[in-house]
């Protein structure tokens, strides 16, 4: 019995084991973190364009511009928007699709991608 309760804990490995895990997941959220943070604002200024009264329903280049505009203030450089963004004409308005993803090395051979989409629509009032 008291060889039992005299072995609780964790081990050197086992420790340096949880460390190596901790520490990838802390690498990885460091790397892929920025690149939400950029979809994040970039999905709030589709989001507010479409909800803008000043951008016409029907101007897919006012829409464009726009967003391209708030890619400028928020200092996001490493995006083709041209490539990004597809903005499609529909009866009564625009559809704007994000679709885009970021590749980023972890360590060795080991990249990790991150996918990002989104859709807004523009209506006429």
């Amino acid at each position: 019995m008291n060889a039992l309760r005299s072995q609780q804990g964790l081990s050197l490995i086992g420790g340096l084991v949880l460390l190596v895990a901790i520490s990838l997941v802390t690498i990885a959220g460091l790397r892929v973190g920025p690149h939400y943070m950029d979809y994040w604002a970039i999905k709030k200024a589709m989001d507010k364009a479409a909800s803008d009264p000043t951008v016409k329903a029907g101007d897919a280049d006012e829409y464009f511009d726009y967003v391209g505009r708030s890619l400028q203030v928020n200092n996001i450089r490493d995006l083709d928007l041209k490539k990004a963004l597809n903005i499609t004409e529909q009866q009564g308005g625009l559809v704007a699709r994000l679709a885009y993803e970021r590749r980023e090395h972890l360590l060795g051979n080991i990249d990790l991608v991150v996918s990002f989409d989104h859709q807004a629509s523009v209506r006429a009032p």
